[in-house]
């Protein structure tokens, strides 16, 4: 702590006191964003609230969301990425009162508040991740609500947030995924455009659109379930498009890859060759325990 800090001795010895009682979500909660530094990375919906009686405060702490998975994070069959990762500094920070980061997640959750939630984290300087079972007593713990949670930390590090499946609690059923058709702008006529279905964790932010590209209509949420019969017969996700040159043949999206998913590409190509108008409707279908259609409307221009 500060030498110099201006408050009281007691009033800052009663904080402490009240930090170290504070530890369920709960309690935490009660107090105002007044007695916290912020740091907000609105695109990705997160908050870091630290203590105004520690000695770092906002303006020394760098917070880098990471999206893209490392291949040094080993997950186990039973387990699923639900957010995105986050890379905190300086790593030899240390806090009286834990920092608490507050995120969205992708998980979908029967009971939220008995989710089996891990965290993986290792130090910036590490090749490899340790997992904490997180409980109300660990540190770094998680609190899952709904649609976010919140982490505790004493000191910093990266880390990522990952969901448990049982078979026998099944509290943990699924993921909420964004799908967003990407096609090309028009232009003269091409028999083979390409066309993307962009799929990415609800949580993960819209990712820059490519050049030539754009998204017609907005991404439509959908929810990759895992019981005991999609887990181990059917958890793929099927995506057709019916003018495709797959017909009706889906690009699939295996398991495995949702359990560790923040964003993936499918790409298709489109026979427009027996199509004469310059304008048409595209089909597509997301296909897992349920199916979605979407239709999304195209241009094609003549050839100049």
């Amino acid at each position: 702590m500060s030498q110099d800090d201006s408050k009281p001795a007691n009033k800052r010895e009663q904080s402490k006191q009240n930090e170290t009682q504070t530890q369920s979500a709960e309690s935490d909660e009660d107090h105002t964003d007044e007695e916290y530094d912020l740091i907000q990375i609105e695109k990705h919906g997160i908050t870091v609230r630290i203590s105004k009686y520690e000695i770092y405060s906002a303006k020394d702490i760098t917070v880098k969301v990471i999206e893209e998975v490392p291949p040094e994070l080993k997950l186990k069959e039973t387990e699923a990425i639900i957010s995105v990762g986050l890379k905190m500094s300086p790593s030899d920070a240390m806090f009286d009162s834990p920092v608490r980061v507050t995120l969205p997640h992708c998980g979908a959750f029967t009971k939220p508040t008995d989710a089996e939630v891990y965290i993986y984290y290792r130090k910036n300087d590490s090749t490899k991740f340790k997992a904490i079972l997180s409980t109300s007593t660990s540190i770094p713990k998680c609190v899952v609500r709904d649609r976010d949670l919140d982490i505790y930390l004493e000191h910093f590090s990266e880390f990522w947030i990952i969901a448990t499946i049982s078979m026998i609690r099944r509290i943990f059923i699924g993921k909420r995924v964004i799908c967003t058709p990407i096609i090309p702008v028009p232009e003269p006529r091409n028999p083979m455009p390409i066309l993307w279905v962009n799929v990415r964790d609800q949580n993960v932010a819209e990712g820059q659109i490519p050049e030539g590209y754009k998204v017609p209509i907005p991404g439509e949420q959908f929810l990759v379930r895992w019981t005991w019969w999609t887990w181990w017969r059917s958890g793929e996700l099927k995506i057709y498009c019916k003018e495709s040159t797959l017909k009706d043949k889906p690009r699939i999206l295996e398991q495995g890859e949702i359990r560790h998913l923040t964003e993936h590409k499918l790409m298709f190509e489109v026979d427009t060759r027996n199509i004469t108008e310059n304008k048409f409707n595209l089909h597509i279908t997301l296909q897992q325990n349920t199916t979605k259609e979407l239709i999304v409307p195209m241009s094609l221009k003549g050839i100049k």
